[in-house]
């Protein structure tokens, strides 16, 4: 094996501290750049919201329409039905100890199948969950609350990959709402 002299191990050595350096950097000045991107949404996101909430049934028909990014994790029996008892739904961005978080928050009327309320679920970049409102199922809905995507807001849930993909969904529909009502044209 050859031996190299120290002086160009020192010198490689010293580049990959740099880089190492620049990467952190780097990282960090991307990740304040997202914290003011969302910060920024989050302001008018927050005037939509008022407008949205004035119409009657515009969660509900949006999270139950077709082409919505929630239907591969709706199940066939009780969501629909849930769904239809949404009165307001949204996703707000916050950040803590530096890290971009989200909250979902779903208000839900009477129906057959939990609790009217509002429920919500809040993570961080890493999908540790920070605070929760959990669903109150009703009795005689345990077997199809399992494959629900309403499992999201229990605290039971710890599948990481569901998390991230209902937290994507429902962020998606929140973005951009009119994406879900608008047809098809394949």
């Amino acid at each position: 094996m050859n031996t190299y002299p120290q002086q160009v191990i020192d010198a490689d050595a010293n580049c990959n501290d740099k880089v190492k350096t620049l990467q952190a950097e780097t990282e960090s000045e991307a990740n304040q750049v997202r914290i003011d991107y969302r910060k920024k949404l989050e302001r008018l996101f927050e005037q939509r919201q008022e407008s949205l909430d004035k119409i009657e049934g515009f969660w509900s028909g949006v999270l139950a329409a077709t082409d919505t990014p929630l239907k591969p994790l709706l199940n066939g029996t009780i969501d629909p039905k849930i769904v239809r008892a949404i009165t307001s739904f949204k996703v707000t961005t916050f950040v803590k100890d530096g890290l971009l978080c989200r909250n979902v928050s779903v208000v839900l009327r009477p129906n057959m199948f939990a609790e009217q309320g509002t429920i919500h679920r809040a993570v961080d970049t890493h999908l540790q969950t920070l605070s929760m409102e959990p669903i109150k199922w009703k009795s005689g809905t345990e077997r199809a609350r399992q494959d629900s995507v309403f499992r999201f807001f229990t605290p039971g849930c710890d599948d990481e990959g569901f998390i991230d993909d209902a937290l994507d969904a429902f962020d998606t529909v929140f973005q951009n709402p009119f994406l879900a009502l608008e047809p098809n044209e394949d």
